[in-house]
């Protein structure tokens, strides 16, 4: 038997203990940049999840536009209410249509009566006496 040509392979080779400290720190490397990786990535595809959900949510909103032929705008509303039934109804200011009808709220009511009972300070203070007193001067 002769030798006719000599290659190179690779072939296992056992490891010195310097080796293999040397090839765990490298694991532990490695190790690491998978972890940085995988939190990129996570961060990306939650970005890229934001972006769609806008674009999703834009084609919605003009879909419904189209649909129904409006859309929704800032319209000025008067908050009316009515003292002997207790309601609130909300009318458009720009075309009177009546919005809504409904209870007043126990807030809504006591602010209506605090203002009410700040004008009538208001006036006291104005004129000096309070309405239907009159001054009593001996």
């Amino acid at each position: 038997m002769r030798t006719i040509r000599k290659d190179i392979r690779k072939l296992p080779v056992p490891l010195t203990p310097s080796e293999i400290q040397v090839a765990g720190v490298e694991l532990g490397k490695a190790f690491d940049a998978v972890l940085v990786e995988k939190e990129a990535q996570k961060a990306t595809k939650s970005m890229l999840k934001d972006r769609l959900d806008n674009l999703n949510e834009a084609l919605y909103k003009a879909a419904r536009k189209v649909n129904r032929h409006e859309e929704d705008r800032p319209v000025t509303v008067n908050i009316i209410l009515d003292e002997e039934t207790s309601e609130i109804t909300e009318v458009r200011a720009d075309s009177g249509e009546v919005v809504v009808r409904r209870s007043a709220t126990p807030e809504e009511l006591q602010a209506h009566f605090e203002g009410e009972h700040r004008k009538e300070v208001e006036n006291i203070e104005k004129s000096g006496s309070i309405e239907g007193e009159e001054d009593e001067e001996e």
